[in-house]
């Protein structure tokens, strides 16, 4: 068993490095009918949340985590990230929008908005050019918002950042949704706005799911990926607003995706049985030949 340790752990960082490439198919229930052609409230199954941003970037020189340099920017400084935006697409696992009655009024009776504050500490850019420098992120919130079109905004969901990675063409940050800020009074509303199309231990809401009293509970994780090319993660360079402030605005095009904590074990698992099968068949045709 021992052996099969390492395994096991090469295993579960695949699985979570590798983006969740196996995303669940969600829906919203605005609660109320849009369209003539279903009595229900519910939009058609899609897989991401697309969205448009200015992403504004506040670096500050005189708070550096490795105890560097206090009077230039460079790594090791802090960094905050804010922005907000309107939702502007549902997309499915085909990346193609959804349209018409398949929307349930959204962007036409109704939208979501986006609100995120994230902060973490700089880092040389993936161009490897020390003036150039990119970020990673350790903390944050980004909550979504479903708006009326008639001036209220009702929060729908949290989503905390636990972690992110910079590729070569892409800054990748992953995280859990939370429902805390809510209870103990959740509006039904918002307890039933986002659903997995297929149920998690008995529930499709997201929210029951969160509430499970199971152990070990089920996590609801995202990813949100910035898809941005390697320029656009180091350029334009921080503009020096004075004192110790320096700020940089990048223009990006994320999208957002959700799945179950047990979809990472499941892939997770697939690949560890790949493995042993291949180590098994390994073993068999050794003690063949020494036959």
């Amino acid at each position: 068993m021992t052996k099969l340790k390492p395994l096991i752990y090469a295993c579960a960082l695949t699985a979570l490095s590798g983006g969740m490439t196996y995303a669940d198919n969600i829906f919203l229930d605005v609660g109320t009918s849009f369209n003539a052609v279903d009595a229900d409230s519910r939009t058609d199954d899609f897989e991401k949340l697309l969205f448009s941003v200015i992403a504004t970037s506040t670096y500050t020189i005189d708070d550096n985590i490795f105890g560097g340099d206090d009077t230039i920017l460079d790594t090791g400084d802090k960094v905050v990230d804010t922005g907000t935006s309107n939702i502007g697409s549902l997309e499915t696992s085909s990346a193609t929008a959804l349209v018409g009655p398949a929307l349930e009024g959204f962007n036409n009776d109704w939208g979501l908005d986006i609100d995120y504050t994230i902060s973490g500490y700089s880092v040389v850019g993936p161009g490897g050019i020390p003036d150039e420098l990119a970020a990673v992120f350790t903390s944050g919130t980004a909550s979504i918002f479903f708006d009326d079109f008639m001036g209220t905004d009702t929060k729908v969901l949290e989503l905390d950042l636990t972690s992110s990675m910079i590729e070569p063409t892409n800054v990748l940050l992953t995280g859990i949704v939370d429902y805390s800020w809510c209870e103990p009074a959740c509006s039904t509303f918002v307890k039933e706005f986002f659903n997995f199309s297929d149920p998690i231990a008995g529930e499709n809401a997201f929210y029951d799911i969160w509430a499970l009293d199971i152990v070990p509970p089920i996590s609801i994780m995202w990813r949100l990926d910035t898809n941005i090319d390697e320029a656009s993660v180091v350029a334009p360079e921080p503009i020096f607003e004075g004192s110790t402030t320096w700020t940089r605005e990048t223009e990006l095009s994320p999208t957002i995706q959700f799945v179950p904590e047990p979809g990472t074990y499941g892939a997770m698992l697939l690949g560890l049985g790949a493995l042993l099968f291949s180590q098994r068949r390994r073993m068999t045709y050794a003690f063949t030949d020494k036959r």
